[in-house]
């Protein structure tokens, strides 16, 4: 049995690590994704630069060129990683995304070999576009499939503690009714027929919670150790039925019934922790800069909705029945992000006392512009209130970094404790106390041969062994 319970253990933690392992590759890829989309940004802004010559930027174009081609390979990989887990996670190489980033950074190598730097700037300008809106549909794409996985496990637990509950009812009427039952009864045989139901679907169970804990880091090792002492003892008491020895059954019974409802107990314990909502500056941190992501690709789209505007004529207001369906589209997306800084605010900001100032003001400007969508206004002061907006949220994500790094950079003093050859000299000149109190209390009449004998004795006890 230990040997067996050994080697689950060992393929389940692989499994976890594995699955920990493919989620730490994607967040890292996704990281890289955003960093790169930073560079080629800037290297947009300087191939606008005229005083910049081309030689470096080409130079620089290339090496992100290299360093976007060899993250290709390695989501690649990372596919292939996925699909040897036992259950593979809903990953899929985004190989069409990457495909078209990668023509946008050639084109824009082409148009700097051709020293046509405004068209080159364009293209990085797309390229790093294309990877922004990869990284964050990877990055949703993750928090979707954590979540779904989550409240797959959490419906799987729950199932198999409420047939864990009904094995516990069913194995605890079979040793009552043994109990009552003489070995001659004709119905003895049906009882046991029953225990052997119970060991049917307890192996059932065993098998289906080993899978779900090879992916719920919660469900720890000691619980698959329980499943092994209930089948032990399930077991055994089969064979004991087998012979008609009632008394031996039943004892092993109530060994396996104790074991079933500590499992239960456990198995409740870790549904309630998969439960609790997960908590963190982490989870918070990463919300503001989707957050702040959001708000830009927002802005983005109200501009280009105002240039649609002024091409048709239109000043600040469109009429009724036109372009309803975009500024629906766009009032719900602003009422979104304004939720979610709202929950920011009170979960983690403490309403405005927190190290991220005051978000309530980001609020009532974000409601502001909600109504200016709801109206189908977009006026120039609509457009100068979301600009301050981008500026303030950055503001607040750099604040929340900050406060991050701090954190880290803490440390608590060390407490002082006693050296331990302190404690142990201590404890010697206690015991040679004693000693030579009862050397004292020998009996004056006793030979002084003896005597120094004991004294000796003590003396050899305390000495360091050679």
């Amino acid at each position: 049995m230990d040997n067996k319970t050994l080697k689950n253990e060992l393929d389940r933690l692989l499994e976890l690590y594995k699955q920990l392992e493919f989620e730490q590759n994607l967040q890292n890829k996704i990281d890289r994704l955003n960093d790169m989309a930073k560079q080629q940004k800037e290297l947009s802004q300087q191939s606008k630069d005229k005083n910049t010559p081309t030689s470096d930027i080409k130079n620089k174009q290339e090496q992100l060129n290299k360093d976007f081609q060899d993250l290709q390979k390695e989501l690649q990989k990372l596919a292939e990683k996925n699909e040897e887990l036992d259950k593979p996670n809903s990953f899929e190489n985004p190989e069409k995304q990457t495909e078209q980033i990668k023509k946008s950074q050639q084109e824009s190598k082409d148009q700097l070999n051709k020293n046509d730097k405004q068209k080159a700037a364009e293209k990085q300008e797309k390229a790093a576009e294309q990877m922004e809106q990869l990284a964050g549909q990877m990055q949703e794409n993750q928090q979707q499939g954590e979540e779904q996985e989550s409240k797959t496990n959490a419906k799987e637990l729950r199932r198999l503690l409420e047939n864990l509950l009904s094995t516990s009812f069913e194995q605890e009427k079979v040793m009552l009714a043994l109990r009552r039952m003489s070995i001659n009864d004709p119905s003895y045989v049906g009882s046991v027929q029953q225990q052997n139901t119970i060991k049917d679907n307890m192996k059932t169970i065993a098998d289906s919670l080993f899978s779900l804990s090879k992916r719920v880091p919660q469900i720890q090792s000691v619980v698959n150790a329980e499943v092994e002492k209930i089948n032990f003892n399930i077991g055994k008491s089969i064979d004991f039925l087998g012979d008609r020895r009632t008394a031996e059954a039943n004892r092993s019974q109530q060994f396996s019934m104790t074991s079933i409802n500590n499992l239960a107990l456990m198995l409740n314990e870790a549904l309630e922790q998969m439960q609790k909502p997960k908590s963190g500056k982490g989870k918070g941190k990463q919300s503001m800069q989707d957050l702040q992501k959001m708000q830009e690709q927002l802005n983005k789209n109200m501009q280009n909705a105002r240039d649609k505007m002024e091409k048709e004529g239109n000043k600040g207001t469109v009429p009724k029945g036109s372009m309803s369906q975009e500024f629906a589209k766009m009032a719900q997306q602003q009422q979104m992000i304004r939720e979610a800084l709202q929950k920011i605010n009170k979960e983690e900001n403490k309403d405005g006392k927190g190290s991220l100032g005051n978000l309530n003001q980001m609020v009532q400007e974000m409601k502001q512009t909600e109504m200016d969508l709801v109206n189908k206004r977009i006026a120039e002061e609509t457009m100068n209130r979301q600009k301050n907006l981008m500026t303030k949220l950055l503001d607040a994500d750099k604040a929340q970094r900050e406060q991050d790094e701090d954190s880290k950079r803490e440390s608590k003093a060390a407490k002082e404790f006693p050296p331990s050859y302190k404690q142990m000299l201590d404890q010697f000149k206690k015991q040679q106390q004693s000693e030579s109190e009862l050397l004292q209390k020998l009996p004056p009449n006793l030979n002084y041969y003896y005597k120094n004998k004991i004294a000796e004795y003590f003396k050899l006890l305390n000495s360091p062994t050679k």
